[in-house]
């Protein structure tokens, strides 16, 4: 398997937390080198949760990074399934971290 994209994402990808995923949570989606807020807006299973993207704010002056999330109501909706590397966009491979929210945006692209 070729791993791409940005050392810390991929070591994130198959990372999750011990604590009970709860409605509230947040959760990181991990593109390429890229990565964006959501929520946990539901949780359906064990393995499967519901997530909303949050917004983000940039307080710092770029390409300085603070980033202030709020909650978006009209954010993207995905479904997650959890498999043995991690969470995962139901049927894609978009890989997230559940735990915490995080938002970066790679000034190098």
């Amino acid at each position: 398997m070729k791993l791409e994209g940005s050392l810390q994402n991929r070591m994130m990808e198959g990372s999750t937390t011990n604590k009970e995923i709860v409605v509230g949570m947040g959760a990181t989606e991990l593109l390429y080198t890229d990565r964006n807020p959501y929520t946990v807006i539901e949780v359906k299973s064990k393995n499967r949760i519901l997530v909303q993207a949050d917004g983000a704010i940039n307080k710092a002056t770029f390409p300085d990074q603070e980033w202030e999330y709020s909650r978006n109501p009209e954010g993207q909706i995905l479904e997650l399934v959890k498999t043995k590397n991690g969470w995962k966009v139901l049927k894609e491979d978009i890989h997230f971290y559940i735990g915490d929210r995080e938002k970066y945006y790679d000034p190098s692209f």
